[in-house]
């Protein structure tokens, strides 16, 4: 690596994990109303292995995945006031363009959101993705009122932050959890923990005396064996982040239910710059809660550099434990050719 290059997993096409490879690209340079970033921390979420695959819309080859980034401002380009070198900052960035699995990542000046002094990295980059989806679920799409607010998925990210980010806004919360997850979810801040099964709607009546959700967040989608759209209150809502269910029996004019779709990268594509700015207002936000001790992280694995596509093979093929993953950045000495998404041995 030299002055002008910089570390960086590549993706040279659509493809499975296992194409992935270490090696190196220049070093960008932040344009107007741009920051540069040196990476200390990455997240790892489910939307790096499905843009590995995928990689729709993305214009520029190599790739570089990593949505979810913690770091410190290197360089600022035009019209960049707010930021200077050597602050801590974290985003979400533009799964469309080359992210936060490398040395450094350039993101939008508006959508930084400043670390707090006694957050680490790890931390901070362990929140973007699930803890603003969650926060925009409940902040964003929810009314500010009490609710009754049912979250699938309590084990993964964005479920066991809206469990808690839910009871910090004063709502009652129940979470579905299996019964060797059921201890985790009143660990959270869940009131009531409901077993899956057939019983579910008849487990929430008698919870709530009668009454069904008025918000379900559900963070399975067509794996859930569960019909949400039966646990849903009159005017009540389904926020997903996965594929919707099947609305076809549902009559017009029966419940009145609302759809709230959760597609954070899609702000990139299709909003405008309050929506993007918004991105880092909702991160600030939600550090906030952090810093105060009304929402916790659970990091489940720490990785190196070096374990991130193995890692993310684990993740899609949900190996890992509860919480989130999170990648440090101990770039090696040397660049190394090929890496394997399999587990050691297979």
């Amino acid at each position: 690596m030299s002055d002008t290059t910089m570390q960086a997993i590549l993706l040279d096409r659509p493809g499975p994990l296992d194409t992935l490879r270490f090696g190196t690209l220049p070093i960008p340079r932040p344009a107007p109303g741009e920051v540069l970033v040196r990476v200390q921390a990455a997240g790892l979420n489910p939307v790096d292995y499905k843009f590995a695959e995928a990689g729709d819309g993305i214009a520029v080859w190599p790739h570089v995945l990593g949505v979810d980034v913690a770091g410190t401002v290197e360089a600022v380009g035009e019209a960049v006031s707010k930021w200077k070198p050597g602050q801590r900052v974290a985003f979400f960035g533009d799964p469309w363009r080359r992210g936060g699995f490398a040395q450094l990542a350039i993101a939008r000046a508006e959508t930084l959101a400043a670390i707090p002094d006694g957050m680490s990295f790890e931390i901070a980059a362990a929140l973007p993705t699930a803890g603003v989806t969650a926060y925009q679920i409940l902040h964003r799409k929810l009314p500010e009122r009490p609710q009754v607010v049912l979250v699938f998925g309590v084990s993964g990210g964005v479920g066991g932050l809206a469990v808690q980010i839910a009871k910090a806004a004063g709502h009652h919360v129940i979470a579905v959890a299996r019964t060797d997850r059921a201890d985790m979810a009143r660990a959270l801040g869940a009131h009531t923990v409901l077993a899956p099964g057939p019983d579910l709607l008849a487990q929430l009546k008698a919870s709530t005396n009668g009454h069904r959700a008025d918000l379900v967040i559900d963070t399975i989608g067509p794996d859930n064996p569960n019909d949400v759209l039966d646990l849903i209150a009159f005017n009540g809502g389904l926020a997903s982040i996965v594929a919707f269910p099947d609305f076809s029996r549902l009559r017009w004019f029966e419940r009145g239910i609302s759809l709230h779709e959760v597609a954070l990268g899609a702000a990139y594509r299709y909003g405008d710059e309050t929506d993007l700015a918004d991105l880092g207002l909702m991160l600030t936000s939600l550090f906030a809660m952090v810093d105060r001790g009304e929402v916790g992280v659970t990091i489940a694995d720490m990785v190196s550099f070096a374990d991130i596509p193995r890692t993310l093979g684990r993740l899609k093929r949900r190996k890992l434990n509860p919480g989130k993953v999170v990648a440090t950045m101990d770039f090696p000495s040397s660049n190394q050719n090929h890496v394997s998404a399999a587990e050691p041995g297979k």
